[in-house]
């Protein structure tokens, strides 16, 4: 991880998110995976199925911890991947 990514990410205080959370953080996160090929479905803010299924995909994809929840790692990987394609 590079370390504007983790300036950006330790700035934000992003929250871990998992399955029923909701919010504008769920929308960051379904757009970041949208933006690099991991479908959500919606981009609705809410935390489902399908957004749970990307985000292990992407945890498979980039070998992180596979538990479908979206700690400081996925969040530093996403935002990594963004500055870095």
């Amino acid at each position: 991880m590079s370390v504007e990514t983790q300036a950006i990410t330790q700035s934000a205080q992003l929250p871990v998110l998992r399955n029923g959370s909701q919010g504008d953080a769920v929308v960051l996160l379904q757009q970041l995976l949208e933006s690099q090929g991991y479908r959500t479905g919606r981009v609705d803010g809410k935390f489902g199925t399908n957004t749970e299924k990307a985000v292990r995909k992407y945890q498979t994809t980039f070998a992180l911890s596979v538990d479908g929840i979206v700690g400081s790692k996925t969040w530093n990987k996403l935002g990594d991947r963004l500055i870095n394609p």
